[in-house]
């Protein structure tokens, strides 16, 4: 505002230079013109027609316009409308300025300005043409105190400006500062409040808020998987101390040591995978893995490829029906895992004889992936409760696994904008994702 202030000051301080320049120079053409035209009748008919013209014009002037006064070489009055030669001069080398008294009618007579220039006539004769400027004093004097009055304004509305608007900023900025305050003692679910006009810090809290999400989702995940591991591992670890414990109480026979290893070193591998389930959950449901464009049909078919074998040697027949390419923007080894999952969890529900469906299609700019197998399948009301961490229903209790699968396909499916849609395959299970495709001209190379 101090600077807003200083540029209004220049402003007006240059509107009023430039109407006082512009006064003088018409006040300075118009006596220019008066002493051409007088040269030009002193040309034209001598001294006695300059005297007569100098005559008629001071009669029509009057003393409170046009001044003008023609001496004769002995200093003598021959015209004009000035009683005597001017004695108090102020001459800038080409202009004299000088005061005379002018009646008023009913009152004192007032002292007025005058402007002239002095013109040298052959003979020596002298001749001064000047104009009453105490008018256009008057006018400069008016422009001024206009313009003292506007600066006045203008520093009193910027003051006023500047006293609302830091007020103003304050409050944003202290709104800020009490949402960080509340998130620093531990609220981390506070966000920025909106003032709902799409302005600078409307869009600036908005992407602290957007922050403040993706810490929330960070923290959040942390704090699960921290949870999720003490939950899982707490009690495999009591196993094996357990079994341990029983081996070096019982007697040291090398068979009962070697199997008490082995069944350690199994329960040592359950938990690794488990744990390596839990971190992949928690990287996905953070957002924290690099995407790139690739071919999702491609990776479909290694995979089914890979446990092609696998499932011809538990008697069932894997049926593909992948068209491709499939390009997405996608992380490969989240959604390889996740697909690896979806295919193991098919094999390992799925009866000798069954038929295992694996199948992508494009549908407009989406890209569909489907695993459907001939197992029993999960009821309608349990579909939502078996995407979340360590949930086995009571018809898969006896079959092996943490209860992490689907949570990591969930994980997955929200990490790359994909829709995950569990339904009944009659008979079976029928799990789709559907991806946005990418476009091959934004794609890079898959």
């Amino acid at each position: 505002m101090v600077l807003f202030g200083a540029l209004a000051a220049l402003l007006l301080s240059f509107v009023y230079l430039d109407s006082v320049i512009l006064i003088d120079q018409v006040t300075n053409a118009a006596i220019d013109a008066e002493i051409r035209a007088l040269e030009e009748k002193y040309t034209e008919l001598g001294i006695d027609g300059l005297r007569e013209e100098i005559g008629e014009r001071s009669n029509d002037a009057g003393v409170s316009g046009e001044l003008y006064l023609l001496l004769a070489p002995d200093n003598s009055i021959l015209a004009g409308n000035i009683g005597a030669w001017p004695q108090e001069l102020d001459s800038d080398g080409t202009w004299l300025r000088f005061a005379i008294s002018v009646p008023q009618r009913g009152a004192e007579a007032t002292e007025h300005q005058v402007r002239a220039r002095e013109f040298i006539l052959p003979g020596k004769h002298r001749l001064l043409v000047g104009r009453d400027i105490e008018e256009r004093l008057n006018f400069k004097r008016l422009i001024a105190r206009a313009l003292l009055w506007a600066l006045s304004g203008t520093a009193a509305l910027s003051l006023l400006s500047g006293l609302v608007l830091s007020r103003w900023l304050l409050a944003r900025v202290n709104a800020i500062s009490g949402t960080c305050a509340e998130i620093i003692a531990g609220n981390l679910a506070k966000r920025i409040p909106l003032s709902g006009r799409d302005d600078e810090f409307d869009r600036l809290s908005a992407r602290l808020n957007d922050m403040l999400e993706q810490i929330e989702r960070l923290t959040t995940g942390m704090r699960t998987a921290m949870d999720s591991i003490s939950h899982d591992l707490r009690a495999p670890l009591t196993r094996l101390r357990s079994n341990i414990e029983l081996t070096l109480l019982g007697e040291a026979d090398v068979d009962v040591c070697r199997t008490a290893l082995s069944a350690a070193l199994a329960e040592v591998d359950r938990l690794l995978a488990t744990f390596t389930l839990l971190l992949q959950i928690a990287r996905a449901e953070a957002g924290i893995v690099p995407t790139d464009a690739m071919d999702l049909a491609r990776l479909l078919e290694e995979i089914a490829e890979l446990y092609e074998p696998v499932v011809e040697e538990q008697q069932m027949r894997l049926v593909s029906e992948i068209a491709g390419p499939a390009l997405i923007n996608g992380n490969r080894e989240l959604l390889a895992q996740s697909l690896i999952n979806l295919l193991e969890n098919a094999i390992k529900f799925s009866p000798r004889g069954g038929v295992i469906r694996c199948a992508l299609r494009l549908e407009g700019s989406r890209v569909c992936v489907e695993m459907a197998d001939q197992g029993p399948g999960i009821a309608a009301q349990d579909r939502q409760q078996v995407l979340q961490r360590f949930v086995q229903l009571d018809s898969s209790r006896s079959t092996p696994g943490s209860g992490l699968g689907l949570s990591l396909v969930a994980a997955v499916a929200h990490l790359h904008h994909a829709q995950l849609v569990l339904a009944d395959n009659q008979p079976g299970l029928r799990i789709s994702l559907h991806f946005p495709a990418l476009d091959e001209r934004d794609a890079k190379d898959a």
